[in-house]
């Protein structure tokens, strides 16, 4: 009794020290016990939830709801193993998780239950997704950079090759377009 209660207290200390979520769920998948990060992800306490389900645990926040109902599908469509991201939308903003579950198995090899494991992932989206649009960013301005070397060049030769050969007036007009144009593709690199 005492080396199961040390087993116990044990896996207890490790489950606690995890930041990804863990929920053990019983056969009809109803909670048998949550990690403190699996409550801090879902921002619902669970420890005083044994026994609910997952349609019950939507009721009690609605937000909960594709979570729910994506883990409740996989596991009476029977499947063993099953992984997906589900996006939840929260007050805040986003909340993408990483969930995967997996059946528990006995010793006389008939499922007791499910195991749940689920991750918050939203910052490592929002970073990727970051450094997409960043990427998108640096190609957009490389390709508005391209032909404005051309573009300046093609202005200075125009005023070398036809301001010495026009009026003062007509000059003036030339040398204040050039120069308009080689300032806003300064501006513009």
């Amino acid at each position: 009794r005492r080396e199961l209660q040390n087993q116990h207290n044990y896996l207890e200390t490790v489950l606690g020290a995890l930041s990804t979520g863990v929920m053990a769920l019983d056969r009809q998948g109803r909670i048998e016990t949550a990690n403190p990060a699996a409550e801090q992800i879902l921002r619902l306490p669970l420890s005083g939830q044994k026994g609910i389900s997952l349609q019950r645990l939507a009721e009690l926040d609605e937000q909960l709801v594709p979570f729910a109902q994506r883990v409740a599908g996989g596991l009476r469509d029977g499947q063993s193993e099953g992984r997906a991201e589900i996006t939840l939308y929260r007050e805040e903003g986003r909340q993408v998780l990483l969930c995967q579950h997996s059946t528990l198995q006995l010793a006389t090899n008939l499922p007791s239950g499910h195991v749940l494991v689920f991750d918050d992932v939203t910052e490592l989206v929002r970073a990727q997704r970051d450094a997409a649009w960043g990427e998108v960013a640096r190609r957009l301005a490389h390709e508005i950079k391209n032909p404005l070397t051309p573009i300046q060049l093609a202005a200075e030769r125009l005023r070398r090759k036809y301001l010495a050969k026009m009026s003062a007036e007509e000059g003036d007009v030339l040398n204040r377009a050039t120069s308009t144009i080689v300032q806003q593709v300064d501006a513009l690199k």
